[in-house]
């Protein structure tokens, strides 16, 4: 060791100090490296984890989206499955008079209870797939233009054309704008199907009367909510009670 006051003790004890200044300040850099170090590793674990329960989320919402009653031409058996429905198509009758019978009717036939069914597209140079005819889409296969048309009006930003309880709630609403502003009836299950096929204005002029095809689907419908109808009237009270309904009589 040199003397304290020397000039060699002075320069030794400067080396001495710049030396530990610079493994105090690496000392602290590979900590907060560290840190670093860790946040990350801990924010990707959050990613992960929360990428994996939105795919989980999305996996399920999937398939309940692709989950069709087992037995479509059975209406009891169809609410027995899915008893939220008998309840949101109840409601849409209380609020908008269009029977329960003829509601499922509508969906089965333009459906056949898919959620999340679209018109198959068409083919562009016969092999690469082209445009889809319409824009029609879910339960009730609604158009683009009628849908906004109800949300402006009935159904807010948030109803959905693949959500059941949005679809009946439609469906009844459109029924009554039919009955009030043009005439249709809306327990009329013929009349209600060509008006919900060619549109109000266009029932009003008689576009079907030229489609066959059309008129014997129609009639496919009236027939199909006459089965449900008298289907219902079996199973009614039990559904009520068990849904803790009034018991209105929903069957029109």
């Amino acid at each position: 060791m040199y003397p304290r006051g020397t000039r060699r003790g002075r320069r030794a004890r400067g080396r001495s100090h710049d030396a530990g200044v610079q493994r105090g300040e690496w000392v602290v850099e590979a900590v907060r490296s560290r840190r670093l170090d860790e946040v990350g590793s801990a924010a990707r674990r959050v990613q992960r984890r929360t990428c994996l329960l939105l795919l989980c989320v999305a996996l399920s919402a999937v398939g309940c989206a692709a989950t069709r009653p087992t037995r479509p031409n059975d209406v009891c058996a169809i609410f027995s499955e899915k008893p939220d429905w008998y309840e949101e198509a109840h409601d849409s009758y209380v609020k908008w008079g269009v029977p329960i019978p003829l509601q499922l009717a509508v969906i089965n036939q333009e459906s056949g209870f898919s959620s999340d069914i679209r018109p198959p597209r068409g083919t562009f140079l016969w092999v690469f797939p082209g445009a889809r005819p319409t824009s029609a889409y879910g339960y009730g296969q609604v158009l683009e233009g009628t849908w906004d048309d109800y949300q402006s009006s009935r159904g807010g930003v948030f109803a959905d054309r693949d959500d059941f309880g949005d679809v009946v709630d439609f469906i009844g609403w459109y029924g009554a704008v039919g009955e009030r502003r043009y005439g249709i009836p809306k327990t009329d299950p013929y009349a209600f199907y060509l008006a919900y096929h060619e549109g109000h204005k266009g029932y009003v002029r008689g576009t079907y009367r030229k489609n066959r095809e059309l008129q014997a689907i129609a009639a496919e419908v009236a027939q199909r909510t006459r089965r449900y109808a008298r289907q219902l009237g079996d199973c009614e009270r039990s559904l009520n009670a068990s849904s803790n309904g009034s018991g209105s009589g929903p069957l029109g």
